[in-house]
Parts: C-alpha cells; sequence; structure tokens
C-alpha cells in the first residue's frame, strides 16, 4: 500500500497484487492477465507509479469489483462499458430487469425446494 499527498489530502493506492487480493476477499478470484484485459479493453484510466507499476486506488478495486460481478452475471466486456462507462439508461434498464426476471426464477426455485 502506498499513500500519496494530494493537496491537503492524502491517496491510498494498493499495488497489483494488494488490489488482487482485496477482489478476493470479496470473493472474485481473478489474474493480474484478467485485470490488464479488463483495463485495455474498457479503457480504464490505472495510474502507475514511477517505475511504471500500476497502481490502484480504493475507487478502482470497487470498479473492477463490480465489472467482474457483473461478467459473473453473464454480461461480456462490451455491454459492462455501455453500463460502467457509458451509462447506457436503455441497456442498463435492460439487463437490470433482466437480472431481476432471473433472481426471481432462482428465489421460487429457493422456496421450492
Amino acid at each position: 500500500m502506498r499513500t500519496m499527498a494530494i493537496g491537503n489530502g492524502r491517496v491510498t493506492n494498493y499495488t497489483s497484487g494488494e488490489a488482487l487480493a482485496m477482489l478476493a476477499d470479496l470473493g472474485y478470484i481473478t489474474t493480474p492477465r484478467v485485470i490488464r484485459n479488463i483495463e485495455q479493453e474498457l479503457g480504464l484510466p490505472i495510474s502507475r507509479d514511477p517505475q511504471h507499476q500500476r497502481v490502484y486506488t480504493p475507487s478502482d478495486v470497487e470498479q473492477l469489483a463490480a465489472i467482474l460481478a457483473l461478467q459473473e452475471a453473464g454480461l461480456r466486456l462490451t455491454t459492462i462499458h455501455r453500463i460502467l462507462i457509458e451509462r447506457d439508461v436503455d441497456v442498463i434498464s435492460f439487463h437490470r430487469d433482466r437480472l431481476r426476471h432471473a433472481l426471481s426464477i432462482l428465489e421460487e426455485l429457493k422456496v421450492t425446494s
């Protein structure tokens, strides 16, 4: 973990390994290669340290967790880009409704089991 002074505040940054560990703590087991692919495909602006190593902010880790959750729900990176980056309301509504429907089916199965 690296803390950098910016203005009057301090920003905590995490190494790639620390970010992966945080994601694992949230239940997302992934690899540096998968994260790099996500960053590249979605055009995420991940910062670099003076040694040109990636450094992740807490919000970067949160965004990666959201992306991994949406991937686990079956969404492709192109769709995730439209949801998280472009904030395409129609795509968000469509997939929200679709996931709610799937959840209701799962809830119904839970009740009858």
